[in-house]
């Protein structure tokens, strides 16, 4: 893909991006006003579980107009888990009670921020690959010849400060 389809696929995942923080919150004030009926209604459960599958599926989109990304990364691929289990509970989640409802969408969304909480950002570290058994070291020293940035290369605050004084 080029670089100017990747950018259009940024700048305009944002809009369901927004829309589905929007659903999400209206979800919430719903779910609330319908916690005491034995299940939420088709809207409620759309908006909720909708806004977060439109939220996580944005997130996925946003992911793959960065170059730097791939499809195996697991962020990517717990975005599309999340999407597709939320979406799953908008359409057949009519007959379980609002509490548990909740809790199983609020319980997807805590594994997704974990998974992406402990996932190593130093490029192509963080794909899958079933092949490879052994950890990423983010202590081995930089690959000059490598686009993808070491952890321990990083500069600290201090020091791009300090050479922004000099």
């Amino acid at each position: 893909m080029g670089r100017g389809a990747l950018g259009l696929v940024y700048v305009y995942s944002h809009f369901p991006l927004l829309a589905g923080v929007a659903a999400f919150g209206e979800g919430t004030k719903l779910a609330i006003a319908q916690a005491g009926q034995p299940s939420l209604a088709a809207g409620t459960r759309w908006a909720l579980a909708g806004g977060i599958a439109a939220f996580a599926l944005s997130l996925a989109a946003l992911h793959i107009g960065a170059e730097w990304t791939s499809v195996r990364d697991r962020s990517f691929v717990g975005r599309i888990v999340l999407g597709a289990l939320a979406l799953t509970l908008a359409v057949a989640g009519g007959r379980i009670p609002p509490a548990w409802f909740v809790a199983v969408v609020a319980a997807a969304v805590l594994a997704q921020l974990l998974l992406e909480a402990f996932t190593v950002r130093a490029g192509a570290a963080s794909t899958v690959d079933p092949r490879r058994t052994d950890r990423y070291d983010v202590t081995a020293p930089p690959n000059p010849t490598s686009s993808t940035t070491n952890l321990s290369s990083a500069l600290t605050a201090n020091e791009v400060l300090s050479g922004w004084r000099s």
